[in-house]
């Protein structure tokens, strides 16, 4: 399963036992995209962006939450560990620049299995 929609990054958060939150914005207009993302509860994913079409590697997540506003725009938070992030502030930097998509992927069992 893939899930690719526009967003925009909208923060990130370091506990003190080394999770790492982070948030992002995502558009109306991918709001069925964003709501996909429920079907990854409890699944470890992938994730990344893709900046001006380039990729650049989030690392290991899991799903955090969804909120979404009176306008629709949706709220994204996936959760990670230091250990498994792999995105640099510098690499940060370009997305909060630039527009991009976030992307998201899990194995699917039933045919990793066949």
């Amino acid at each position: 399963m893939k899930i690719k929609a526009a967003a925009s990054f909208n923060g990130c958060s370091i506990k003190s036992d080394g999770t790492v939150s982070l948030s992002f914005k995502i558009p109306y207009s991918d709001l069925a995209e964003a709501l996909k993302s429920v079907m990854l509860i409890d699944r470890v994913m992938t994730c990344g962006f893709l900046v001006e079409e380039k990729p650049l590697p989030i690392g290991k997540a899991t799903f955090g939450s969804i909120s979404i506003d009176r306008e629709g725009e949706s709220t994204l938070k996936i959760e990670t560990s230091l250990d498994l992030i792999r995105v640099q502030v510098e690499d940060l930097q370009q997305v909060v620049k630039a527009p991009c998509s976030l992307v998201m992927s899990v194995k699917d069992e039933a045919n990793a299995e066949a």
